[in-house]
């Protein structure tokens, strides 16, 4: 439980000291709010307090009326305070979640999303997004449960201790046998929570994976008539996981009764207790203080062994999680890399690739060896599956070749920091992503202020110029969720100038005009190859498009 708080940057650890500050305020609270019972209990019962403490003899001083009105002030106003500080803590401690959270989904997204390209292939966009919303709420709730787990034993201790001074034996029985059955109950039902918790887990990544595919592949479910299918799918997926919620819940939902049992057994040993001392004197401020230290103790080792549950619950998550913070930490501290320019040429050095390193299988590319000089013109040209977008890939450092290498100014290897190459390129893939945002903003990818001339120089590059005039807010036109709005050629045009927005030294782009006409295709192509300063790399299977080319490279 203890490595959550491995996970809390400095700014967070600051503001635990401040929450142990508040529990200490808290706990005097609650212990105050118990321990102000016995007076009055004493007050009501016998007239007068017989608890040697600093006030006694002023109140004792007092008429019998007078005491009843200042004991029943007194606890309006103890309990009022305490619920005011109740409140307050239970705000702070849920807005320090929310800040906790809001952390370290950021740190989480900007390591994901800086891990090599070779990760995204083998990771599911359903598990991406499972991890980074329920996950990371999960983890900041198993936070949110230690916080509470330690309030609860501090809490539970201070007002034990009290019962045990004034009934010893009875109460240091009772939270002992409490304490046992929690101790027993937790060893027994701690597999079962951390069972159940990972198959949740498990399985709510399986329905977002799932969702996902089947919102792609709604065609095929249509044309094919599977709707059953799939359904049946997404039931099992479904049942799996309502049977694991359902279990978590019912080891969750356990001691409760469990504990409220033991609260009427301790009722019935102390009556008896009682009974068999004929200390009948004492026994209406003994059952007075008993009822509202019972009243706080037991619903607290209820909720202590809920969250502890919760946390065993979420021990494969929390798991995760830690493993994913301690790796992001070894990222931070690498090594500084080696800066890369491009000043002459590129050259490819004998590569060959394989997907799994599988040099007999899955061979895409064997002992391939080119040059490309700064500011030339290349095509890719090849048969589909030849590899020309592997290709592309490795030229962007998102591939490592299984053998061979891409040199700089023959010294530089481009792997040796990527995220400083990918500095000097730009990239249109086939399938350009438009996020849910304004075509400005697509274009520039940022908020910043955008640099005008740079975006009309894009535009016009990517023959948006005039196209834009007739959307209704021009560059500020906001493109909804999954861009229905726009035609293929249109994504492929501002994905172009995107590239062109980021005027880098080099330009790779895979079948960027496929779905445009051959009259606007041609144009752009113009428009690129008219661009200065820039080195042009494109994958094509349109032949027609290479006559101005300097460089033709076949697969």
């Amino acid at each position: 439980m203890l490595k959550i708080f491995k996970t809390i940057d400095k700014k967070l650890k600051k503001k635990i000291v401040y929450f142990y500050l508040l529990l200490i305020l808290v706990t005097a609270a609650e212990f105050t709010a118990v321990f102000i019972i016995l007076p009055i209990s004493q007050i009501f019962f016998k007239k007068k307090v017989e608890l040697n403490f600093f006030l006694t003899d002023y109140l004792n001083s007092m008429s019998f009326e007078n005491l009843i009105f200042i004991s029943l002030i007194s606890l309006l106003l103890i309990f009022f305070i305490k619920n005011q500080l109740l409140i307050y803590f239970a705000w702070w401690k849920l807005n320090f979640i929310n800040e906790f959270e809001e952390i370290i989904s950021y740190r989480l997204i900007k390591k994901y999303l800086s891990k090599e390209y070779n990760f995204f292939l083998n990771y599911s966009v359903g598990n991406f997004n499972n991890f980074l919303s329920v996950e990371v709420s999960n983890f900041s709730s198993s936070l949110l449960n230690l916080l509470q787990l330690i309030s609860e034993i501090v809490i539970f201790t201070a007002i034990a201790l009290l019962l045990i001074y004034h009934q010893t034996e009875i109460t240091f029985f009772l939270v002992l046998l409490i304490l046992f059955i929690a101790i027993v109950s937790g060893y027994f039902l701690k597999k079962l929570s951390i069972k159940y918790g990972e198959i949740w887990v498990k399985s709510s990544n399986k329905i977002n994976n799932f969702a996902i595919q089947c919102f792609n592949s709604i065609v095929e479910i249509k044309v094919y008539s599977k709707l059953k299918f799939f359904s049946d799918i997404f039931r099992d997926y479904k049942k799996q996981n309502l049977l694991a919620k359902r279990n978590t819940s019912i080891i969750g939902e356990l001691p409760k009764p469990v504990f409220e049992f033991i609260l009427i057994i301790s009722f019935v040993i102390l009556i008896y207790y009682l009974l068999k001392t004929k200390n009948f004197t004492d026994f209406p401020e003994i059952m007075s203080l008993f009822l509202a230290g019972s009243y706080r103790l037991i619903p607290a080792v209820s909720r202590f062994s809920t969250l502890f549950q919760n946390l065993k619950k979420n021990k494969y998550i929390i798991n995760n999680f830690i493993n994913e913070l301690e790796l992001s930490n070894l990222e931070e501290k690498k090594e500084k890399t080696v800066k890369i320019n491009f000043e002459n040429k590129i050259d490819v050095k004998k590569i060959s690739f394989s997907f799994n390193n599988d040099k007999k299988r899955n061979k895409i590319l064997e002992n391939l060896e080119f040059s490309i000089k700064k500011n030339d013109l290349v095509g890719i040209v090849g048969k589909s599956g030849c590899g020309k977008t592997t290709l592309l890939n490795i030229l962007l450092g998102f591939l490592k070749p299984t053998s061979g290498q891409v040199l700089l100014d023959e010294k530089l290897n481009i792997y040796e920091n990527v995220e400083d190459w990918l500095k000097n390129t730009s990239y249109v893939p086939q399938n350009p992503v438009i996020i849910n945002d304004t075509i400005k903003a697509n274009i520039s990818l940022s908020y910043d202020e955008v640099d005008i001339k740079k975006l009309e120089k894009s535009l016009k590059v990517s023959c948006l110029d005039e196209e834009i005039k007739n959307f209704s807010s021009g560059i500020n036109t906001f493109l909804g969720p999954g861009s229905v709005n726009l035609s293929g050629g249109q994504k492929q045009r501002i994905s172009i100038a995107r590239a062109i927005y980021k005027d880098s030294e080099v330009i790779l782009l895979d079948e960027p005009t496929s779905a445009l006409d051959r009259m606007t295709e041609e144009k752009i192509i113009e428009n690129l190859l008219k661009l200065e300063d820039k080195t042009i790399i494109m994958v094509t299977h349109k032949t027609e498009l290479l006559k101005k080319f300097n460089k033709i490279i076949e697969l």
